[in-house]
């Protein structure tokens, strides 16, 4: 794929998925008049008299990150209306008013469940999609006879799910049956459904699991999935088994990031509830993406027919952005803090450095070699593990080798070497000490502040660095059962004296934490889309802040994790927005 984006009067920027493929092997800028530079960050810089060329000759692959009707000169066209399938239906009366955008959605859903018999509400976050959610619900027991609901969704949101349903539906007397954490709650909860004659199901996704044979006895009329996203892959038993129940049945499908960063994605949510809608995989994969065989075996490299492929999603996706609906969320004010490696870092980094190069030549080898093909991507695909298991150390040395102290690890392993070589004496590193100073400040200010890692030892580590500093702190990570969990977000929520939540990914989606106007990314997250999640968080409707600061902690070592994360993260963006955004002619 190959993003456009004007940045001067004169000249725009192409930046593309695969710097190698698009111009180095297939030399696909050859014919383009005026390419004026082409580095090692991916992109070009061409005069924009040359789009025409560029056009042509990259039909059904742009992403126009700049309007295309901006970079011809014309005026922007009028907001595309929703189109029905069917009769415009009724909003039903919801205790909470809702804003006019997500009318539209509610009716959107409505519309296509009717006619599709699914639908996907990729509205960014903190737009109300569990209310448009429970709007369309409302419709179809009131005018379909719907009389069961099943919603799969995170562990951590169930309880919240049962209680925005009683406040917005303003349904007191409907049965909601929440899955507990252990079998004997989960099993009076599945009698109870089975006994109802009218009810909602709230489970998670390991509960499903281990239960679908037992919550499959119930003939529910309509499935919620939140967070879809989770179960993106097109195979394994997860998506099979949901493919299952929601056979037959409306299905309502909510994720703020359809796509992370690959086509694959939208394929393998959409697939679990219409197995036909896009024909067999190797024939989506032929038609919409550009493969071919890379460093670690078979790889994607760009998108074919791009304005197809969103055609085909805009008839079951509704996605808009704060921007779109014009919707006053608190501004978000971006800030990165900068820090420097030790001399301890430094040596740790060049000592992974070295091992990962060794294992780069073994990766050579196996590509000069004469060995048969499939047996060579599979010797790729061995090594590619072993380039893996250095991602952890490699974000321990970027953040503090101090963190190598808060877990056991196996003899032998990386980590247990690296931890070997820390001197006792070591104390933190330059990024810790400025999230300590930073945190000070910000509750010395009377605010509170929310802090991710992608790592729970991490946690464990800044956990006890804040705690030594007197700043009281709870933690939101995947160790946690249900009950601990909730009474950490009520204690940050409603507890002046505690300071800070500390969390992993886990924390990253479903929570309602507009308590506070600080978030830290400690460490960064995978993508672009998830680092989006982390910040609805605190930028949602009903926050009291008119800005929040979502402030980024870097170490900005040459190829450092924090950097490399930084890099892929604007790739991913641009990834997601090209499939999913339709492109304006």
């Amino acid at each position: 794929m190959v993003t456009i984006q004007q940045i001067s009067k004169e000249y725009i920027r192409l930046s593309f998925v695969s710097y190698y493929h698009y111009v180095i092997r297939d030399n696909r800028l050859e014919d383009i008049p005026g390419v004026v530079r082409c580095d090692a960050r991916k992109y070009c810089v061409v005069p924009l008299s040359s789009l025409p060329f560029i056009r042509a000759e990259f039909d059904g692959e742009i992403y126009y990150k700049t309007p295309l009707w901006k970079l011809l000169g014309q005026s922007e066209p009028e907001k595309a209306e929703i189109k029905f399938f069917g009769p415009e239906p009724d909003v039903p009366s919801l205790a909470l008013k809702p804003y006019e955008y997500q009318n539209e959605g509610i009716k959107f859903m409505i519309d296509r469940l009717n006619n599709e018999g699914f639908v996907l509400n990729g509205d960014g976050v903190g737009l109300g999609k569990t209310l448009q959610t429970i709007g369309t619900i409302k419709w179809f027991v009131e005018n379909r006879g719907a009389r069961k609901i099943l919603i799969i969704c995170k562990k951590s949101i169930k309880t919240q799910w049962s209680e925005e349903i009683r406040r917005i539906a303003d349904w007191q007397k409907v049965p909601i049956f929440v899955t507990g954490s252990t079998k004997k709650k989960r099993s009076e909860a599945y009698e109870g459904i089975r006994n109802s004659r009218t009810g909602i199901l709230i489970t998670n996704y390991h509960s499903f699991l281990n239960d679908s044979e037992e919550i499959n006895t119930v003939n529910y009329d309509i499935c919620v999935i939140d967070e879809a996203h989770c179960i993106k892959g097109k195979d394994g038993k997860m998506n099979n088994l949901i493919a299952e129940t929601v056979s037959g049945k409306r299905t309502i499908l909510l994720t703020g990031t359809p796509i992370m960063s690959r086509p694959e994605d939208i394929y393998g949510i959409v697939s679990m509830v219409s197995p036909n809608f896009f024909g067999t995989y190797d024939a989506f994969e032929a038609r919409y993406m550009r493969m071919a065989d890379g460093k670690f075996g078979r790889q994607m490299f760009g998108v074919w027919h791009l304005d197809e492929l969103q055609e085909k999603i805009q008839r079951f996706l509704i996605m808009r952005s704060a921007e779109d609906v014009a919707l006053e969320l608190p501004k978000r004010k971006l800030k990165c803090i900068t820090c420097e490696m030790d001399s301890l870092q430094k040596r740790m980094h060049e000592i992974v450095s070295e091992r990962i190069e060794r294992i780069n030549e073994e990766l050579d080898k196996v590509e000069l070699s004469g060995m048969p093909h499939e047996e060579k991507l599979a010797m790729k695909a061995e090594i590619a593990k072993k380039i893996n298991a250095y991602n952890a150390p490699l974000q321990f040395i970027a953040d503090d080798p101090s963190i190598f102290r808060y877990r056991d690890w196996k003899k032998g392993t990386v980590n247990y070497q690296l931890a070997r070589k820390l001197p006792a004496s070591y104390r933190m590193s330059e990024k810790t000490a400025a999230l300590l100073d930073l945190v000070s400040e910000i509750v010395n200010a009377g605010e509170k502040a929310i802090i991710f890692c992608h790592w729970e030892t991490s946690t464990k580590m800044l956990c006890d660095r804040l705690e030594q500093n007197k700043i009281t702190v709870v933690r939101y990570t995947g160790r946690e059962d249900d009950e601990e969990r909730a009474a950490n977000v009520d204690a940050f929520k409603s507890d002046p004296s505690v300071n800070v939540m500390i969390g992993t990914d886990a924390m990253a989606e479903g929570l309602n934490l507009q308590v506070c106007p600080f978030l830290i990314n400690y460490e960064q997250a995978d993508t672009d889309a998830l680092k989006d999640q982390r910040s609805g968080r605190i930028r949602r409707i009903g926050s009291r802040y008119e800005s929040v600061y979502i402030i980024d902690l870097v170490t900005k070592e040459k190829d450092s994790k924090d950097v490399k994360k930084m890099r892929k993260m604007t790739r991913d963006g641009d990834m997601s927005s090209g499939i999913l955004v339709q492109a304006t002619a």
